[in-house]
């Protein structure tokens, strides 16, 4: 549950070109990736909510308000993360093996996705806000109940151009 913590970036993506943009819930190819530093080490989590074909039991996340099921999440420990301050924030640089992410994109595909940022309370130990790009939804905001900080909403989600 890195989500809880804070001081992520989060990146969702759909891998399936395919899959109907305007869905409410996740498809296979759906995934989420919170970037974040521990000990000092870039470090990946990916939350792949379906997997086609997946017969496992999925992870869920639950509490008095509902549930999310992933079908995989995975800790990815070499990826690359590079960011510097600016006036009004800062720019990060992550560095993910595309084709393990199920991605190939190519010089002017439009991938429908979002990215966002959870910031950390005072102490670090808690997610105070969330902000995203394109999902400015209930749930985008949510930062007190494990289910809705999981969910995953590919409706609300942008599409941005490969260069």
């Amino acid at each position: 549950m890195l989500f809880k913590g804070g001081n992520c970036l989060d990146i969702q993506i759909a891998t399936d070109p395919n899959a109907d943009p305007k869905r409410d819930k996740p498809a296979p190819g759906d995934l989420r990736v919170l970037v974040t530093r521990r000990r000092g080490t870039p470090v990946a989590v990916v939350y792949r909510p379906k997997v086609a074909g997946f017969r496992g039991e999925p992870v869920i996340f639950t509490s008095p308000t509902g549930k999310e099921a992933f079908d995989a999440i995975e800790v990815w420990e070499k990826v690359g993360l590079d960011y510097a301050k600016t006036e009004t924030g800062f720019i990060a640089v992550v560095s993910l093996p595309l084709a393990r992410l199920g991605l190939a994109p190519k010089p002017g595909t439009a991938l429908r996705m979002d990215v966002g940022y959870l910031f950390g309370n005072e102490t670090g130990n808690a997610t105070a806000a969330r902000a995203y790009w394109s999902n400015h939804s209930f749930s985008a905001g949510v930062t007190q109940d494990v289910p809705n900080e999981a969910r995953l909403e590919p409706q609300h989600w942008g599409a941005a151009t490969v260069e």
